[in-house]
């Protein structure tokens, strides 16, 4: 009876060692000096990028409108599609806490239809658009989106339903991240 703890101290001391919590512990690692630094002669200026490449860093990126879209307004340039109706026009506010920015547009047409074309517009772009299976669950269709609109990021969703009062909406919730 006395042995059988003894053998679990003993495996219990085996796997602390090969675990790395043994008595010894290695020598820290030496950091190489750069070749890099050592080989640049110390009399040399390091090149200069053009004031031009410096200039558009510092503004904030433009907002891409595709063949087939219109700003939705001059304040928030966010593409939409030509002839979609701007029921509810963009506003300022928050989601859950996050500043964001709403709109609702009416769309013609399947709502599938109408968030395949939107989806299509806006990587056309070049922005990130995609399918949102999970708003597809509680709306017609839905898209996620994350995009650059007059030096912000923007990320959210464009749910497509046709609602009681008859409209075909697109309401679009975005917000700052």
């Amino acid at each position: 009876m006395r042995q059988f703890p003894r053998s679990i101290l003993v495996v219990a001391a085996c796997a602390l060692a090969l675990a790395g919590c043994g008595g010894e512990s290695p020598a820290p690692a030496q950091e190489p000096e750069p070749a890099a630094a050592a080989a640049e002669p110390a009399d040399e200026e390091p090149d200069e990028t053009p004031a031009d490449e410096v200039a558009a860093r510092d503004e904030p990126a433009g907002t891409t409108i595709p063949d087939g879209a219109v700003p939705a307004s001059s304040d928030f340039p966010f593409p939409v599609p030509e002839g979609w109706a701007l029921l509810e026009p963009f506003a300022e506010g928050s989601i859950g806490g996050s500043d964001a920015v709403t709109g609702i547009l009416e769309f013609p047409g399947d709502a599938e239809e109408a968030a395949a074309h939107y989806e299509a517009l806006l990587k056309s772009a070049g922005y990130d658009a995609y399918p949102f299976a999970l708003g597809a669950v509680v709306n017609d269709a839905s898209i996620l989106v994350e995009v650059e609109v007059a030096g912000t990021m923007y990320k959210g969703g464009i749910d497509f339903n046709t609602h009681a009062d008859g409209f075909q909406k697109a309401v679009i919730n975005l917000t700052v991240g």
